[in-house]
């Protein structure tokens, strides 16, 4: 789904929010809503599937559209399995937070605390706070394209060179997010994926949400779709 879709997606929803907010809703009447929301963005867009949570006057609905995949044609149901996207981010800083109530690290550690190589270099002046707040000092919003390994990663944040001063300007950045991610785990003698799936996720309820989906899961994965190609993305 393209980003513009996705904009319009969001603003149907809290449109919808906001006509249905204050007053209980049987679930045919909230139903009927999301369908006249949602509808003609999936037809106008070209998207297969959708599915929709929403909290209406303390109670909460999902409904389900299309199919996760046009292969299989298989309906989305209340098993299919959505990339979370950025939504992974607000995960990893709750990482952080657990790492710090627990001992395992400071938001006001610096990164070179855990990354010997980053002493002396930019990178090692920042503080986890600013990789959690995207204020570390301008990276772009995705790592490079040639950075294919972690070794070359390492290099990439050696090297960089920050256009702003940490604390002062906000650019939101995978980069900035993603080493939190890498140096929690550090901190905690693990892996991102480990600690997710073993602590967080179960800490906070979430029986079907992974890093890493499992074979036995993957007949339930929402395939993506490019809008130009009709071919995963």
């Amino acid at each position: 789904m393209k980003f513009r879709a996705k904009s319009i997606l969001l603003a149907v929803l809290f449109s919808t929010c906001a006509i249905s907010g204050g007053y209980a809703a049987d679930e045919a009447t909230v139903k009927a809503i999301v369908d006249k929301a949602i509808q003609p963005v999936m037809d106008k867009y070209g998207i297969p599937g959708v599915a929709i949570g929403i909290t209406v006057g303390g109670d909460t609905y999902t409904f389900n559209y299309g199919v996760a995949s046009k292969t299989t044609w298989k309906p989305i149901d209340q098993s299919s399995l959505f990339e979370l996207g950025s939504i992974s981010k607000t995960f990893v800083v709750t990482m952080a937070s657990l790492a710090q109530v627990n001992g395992h690290l400071s938001l006001s550690d610096k990164t070179s605390k855990f990354l010997p190589s980053m002493q002396g270099k930019p990178f090692g002046d920042v503080t986890l706070m600013h990789l959690a707040t995207h204020t570390a000092g301008g990276f772009p919003l995705q790592v490079p394209d040639e950075i294919k390994n972690d070794d070359q990663l390492m290099t990439y944040f050696e090297n960089w060179k920050p256009a702003y001063k940490a604390g002062t300007y906000r650019s939101y950045a995978n980069p900035s997010i993603g080493m939190l991610g890498v140096i929690t785990a550090k901190s905690m003698n693990s892996d991102f994926a480990t600690l997710a799936e073993g602590t967080l996720f179960p800490a906070l309820g979430l029986k079907n949400t992974y890093i890493n989906v499992p074979k036995t899961q993957m007949s339930n994965y929402a395939q993506g779709y490019s809008k130009k190609t009709s071919q995963p993305a």
